[in-house]
């Protein structure tokens, strides 16, 4: 049988590429949907099959399998860059500041241990970022790790140690974050229903945009522009009724608010509380609920000639019936102004009659045909720009060699910058969520069959000997050590809240089997908050530690 592999794969080696890839991937996909008390191995069940079949020989050329392997993982960076791009820089305010901090911190603690576990047990260097990669189920930083090694001409059965490091030490990883979980939750005697009502009503108060009847009595007599309220509130004013009016009438930019008018305003709770103090009182009337030919609707913003469009000049081409209220970007909600820029995918809330909200239609496209489809020039510019970044030497002190951002971590950066921006002139960075996600499925498939094949013919050996137990090990102290002591410092001294400290760990290890887990314990999604906050500097903070590891101890 193995002769036969090994001379199909001589003679055919595109094919038998392509076959012990695709069944690596659909067999590993197969083991990841299996579920046991609510835990999967999600994707990294592609690492393991493809791990079993390189051990019975189903080794392909190594050649193309670097660059299954490399391509694959610039696919799923870039698109993870993309997609946690537009929240990045906002995540390094307040509160995502000190999570960020801490999530650092479990990285740094964690690479120190390893680094301490490879000087006393004598473990090669290599193997060891392997076991904290593993440990921290981060795979990206894998890739980083395989980048370096090509860096430093590290070969040969040599070059499979963090892969096999990787594998032996990735299920604890899993299991350790939760362990983490359940016991600070059984030492703190945490009340998740108080905790959880805590939490919803901080966030409620800290970025939620909400609607606010508002009875005009201090304006001047003369009245004042919406547009002017607008700017100098930072809110948008959709709807007014009108002394001896049944029912209420759009705003338009135009529109003079005069004493004795109820406008409805939207914003965040803090700038209308300031508009309230200002202009009058909180009104008792609901001018959402009452009846009349104003109506609102969620558009999606499909035409890509409007990216970098703002709103003023948008509205240029639907005219002044028509208000919009707000857009959301991602998850985030962001109140409309006239100098906000649009990006492809917005979803705009807009307020009018029915025959000019269609006109709005029209202009945008709102279209779900287009909104399915992914425009691939953008990402092909951004790979192409993110290769280029990740190739450029930089020194930093200490480092003997100058390090470099790789193909992974020149990806992540440029994607992360033109997620924020959104678009660039007319262009577009962002991507439908469905092609995001299969962009990000297909890379990370394809890189951890390309692994896991190469490395397999060593695997099952590191793993019943001695150093394969050895290194199960010095992976559990290095997932639970670095999370057990900054999550009780998090809710002792920080007096953090144990839903947040859930996303905190979860986050630091970029591991969505573990949040899935803190959202099922808590019955609540607000660990996906911390989660978010943290996951991408944690995420650029592991492709970049291990390359110091190595140039620094290689």
């Amino acid at each position: 049988m193995s002769s036969w592999i090994s001379h199909f794969s001589t003679s055919h080696p595109v094919p038998f590429t392509i076959l012990a890839l695709s069944v690596a991937c659909f067999i590993g996909i197969l083991i990841g949907n299996i579920r046991f008390k609510g835990l999967s191995m999600g994707i990294a069940g592609v690492l393991f099959s493809s791990l079993i079949l390189g051990h019975f020989g189903a080794t392909p050329n190594a050649h193309i399998l670097e660059f299954v392997r490399d391509f694959g993982l610039v696919l799923f960076v870039y698109a993870i860059g993309i997609k946690v791009g537009p929240g990045f820089f906002r995540s390094l305010r307040k509160r995502g500041l000190v999570l960020n901090i801490l999530a650092v911190t479990i990285v740094l603690s964690g690479a120190a241990i390893a680094v301490l576990i490879s000087k006393v047990l004598g473990i090669d260097i290599v193997a060891a970022v392997g076991i904290f990669s593993g440990a921290t189920t981060n795979t990206p930083s894998l890739g980083a790790t395989q980048e370096t090694l090509k860096t430093l001409a590290i070969v040969g059965d040599r070059a499979t140690l963090p892969t096999l490091g990787y594998a032996v030490c990735y299920p604890f990883g899993i299991i350790g974050i939760i362990l983490v979980m359940m016991i600070l939750r059984a030492l703190r005697r945490v009340n998740l229903d108080d905790d959880i009502a805590e939490v919803t009503e901080q966030d409620k108060l800290a970025a939620a945009l909400e609607r606010r009847n508002v009875e005009i009595t201090a304006l001047p007599a003369e009245g004042v522009s919406a547009e002017k309220i607008s700017l100098q509130y930072q809110i948008t004013i959709s709807r007014i009724l009108l002394p001896g009016q049944v029912s209420p009438t759009v705003v338009t930019p135009g529109t003079t608010i005069h004493p004795g008018a109820v406008v409805l305003a939207v914003g965040t709770p803090e700038k209308l509380d300031g508009f309230v103090s200002a202009a009058g009182r909180k009104s008792e009337a609901d001018l959402m609920s009452m009846p009349g030919p104003v109506v609102f609707r969620r558009m999606v913003v499909t035409r890509e000639d409007l990216s970098g469009k703002t709103l003023g000049e948008l509205r240029l081409e639907y005219g002044d019936d028509v208000t919009i209220t707000r857009v959301q970007r991602q998850d985030i909600e962001i109140v409309a102004h006239p100098l906000l820029k649009l990006q492809f995918g917005d979803v705009i809330q807009a307020v009018g009659h029915e025959e000019n909200l269609a006109v709005v239609e029209r202009v945008i496209g709102n279209s779900k045909e287009a909104l399915n489809h992914l425009n691939l020039v953008p990402v092909f510019i951004g790979i192409t720009i993110g290769v280029l970044i990740g190739m450029i030497p930089v020194p930093v002190p200490g480092v003997p060699s100058p390090i470099k951002l790789g193909l992974a971590g020149g990806s992540l950066v440029t994607a992360l910058i033109f997620g924020h921006f959104g678009c660039i002139g007319r262009m577009s960075w962002t991507m439908p969520a469905a092609a995001n996600n299969a962009l990000k499925d297909l890379g990370i498939t394809l890189f951890l069959a390309a692994v896991g094949l190469k490395a397999g013919g060593r695997f099952i050996e590191t793993l019943m000997d001695g150093a394969g137990l050895v290194w199960m090990g010095c992976g559990a102290i290095i997932t639970f050590v670095p999370l057990f002591v900054v999550g009780l410092f998090a809710s002792i001294v920080l007096k953090m809240n144990f839903v947040r400290i859930c996303g905190l760990v979860s986050g630091s290890m970029t591991d969505p089997p573990a949040l899935s887990f803190a959202t099922s314990m808590t019955r609540s999604d607000t660990p996906v908050i911390s989660y978010a906050t943290v996951y991408p500097i944690t995420m650029i903070c592991r492709i970049i530690i291990v390359q110091v590891i190595l140039l620094v101890f290689e």
